[in-house]
């Protein structure tokens, strides 16, 4: 989806992930390489390592998902990608981002 919404711009994309098999694998990572994706990993049992993500992750539980129920699976990924668009990309402060929205970070290389 990032390659797709930047234009196949993604040198500022990082993906995280577990250390599950299909992320750790030879094809993932030329796949990233060839994209210039970078991989991010935390180390097993560190968690501060991924704190950035962690934190996404939990305010999108706090924010969205555990706020009602949807009805089907495409109802939630309507809302899921309607939150993070809309919402979390667009007006979202982030102090990580010197409390600028993600779009606006990413779009000047220097604030």
């Amino acid at each position: 989806m990032a390659v797709a919404t930047r234009g196949g711009k993604t040198s500022k994309v990082m993906f995280h992930s577990d250390r599950g098999s299909q992320y750790i694998s030879a094809e993932f990572d030329a796949l990233c390489e060839q994209l210039s994706v970078v991989q991010s990993m935390g180390t097993t049992g560190v968690c501060w390592e991924k704190t950035a993500a962690e934190a996404f992750f939990g305010t999108l539980k706090r924010e969205l998902a555990n706020r009602r129920c949807r009805q089907t699976r495409l109802h939630a990924r309507q809302d899921l990608v309607r939150w993070i668009e809309v919402w979390f990309s667009t007006r979202r402060l982030h102090s990580t981002l010197d409390y600028h929205t993600p779009i606006k970070y990413d779009n000047y290389d220097n604030l």
